[in-house]
């Protein structure tokens, strides 16, 4: 794992006072995963998009958890920003694990893709947001991006492919 993976991991252990595991995390875990330009094997990344799914009760704290590494810049409960090492910025989308799917969908993006995405949810008469896609208040789907996909009919775009809308 890259070392700011690595420090962010332990960083988020020690402020949640949670295991911090990359994948299939229990309830009482924080899972954490890359997203962004970084999942989609951008050649450019810019930043590191990381989404942190954690139990319903637990928040991270934003003030006083600053590091030698970390600092935070900006962010409330669901998006914030830091920087690690004084110079790669990192923005955190923190999440709960049900919502886990949705969340990473919207924040591998890219826009572009987002957009058609929500374009398609909404010719079904959806909703499709960073916290899953709903059918009036009815939640249909959130747990998975395939769960997503499937509820839309579509078939599953693998992240290196969604620099923009699918072609044929």
């Amino acid at each position: 794992a890259p070392p700011a993976l690595v420090y962010v991991s332990k960083w988020l252990s020690g402020c949640t006072g949670l295991e911090v595991v990359g994948g299939g995390a229990d309830g009482n875990q924080v899972e954490v995963r890359f997203a962004g330009s970084m999942r989609r094997r951008a050649p450019l990344i810019r930043d590191i998009d990381l989404v942190v799914a954690m139990p319903e009760a637990c928040q991270l704290p934003r003030r006083g958890w600053e590091s030698d590494h970390m600092y935070y810049l900006q962010g409330g409960d669901k998006v914030q920003q830091w920087l690690y090492a004084g110079q790669l910025p990192i923005e955190l989308y923190l999440t709960s694990h049900s919502a886990l799917g949705a969340t990473l969908l919207y924040a591998t993006g890219s826009k572009e893709f987002n957009i058609w995405m929500r374009q398609a949810a909404k010719k079904q008469g959806l909703r499709l947001s960073q916290w899953g896609l709903f059918r009036k208040n009815e939640l249909l789907a959130s747990h998975t991006e395939r769960d997503i996909f499937h509820a839309l009919g579509l078939p599953f775009v693998e992240p290196q492919r969604r620099d923009g809308p699918p072609t044929a």
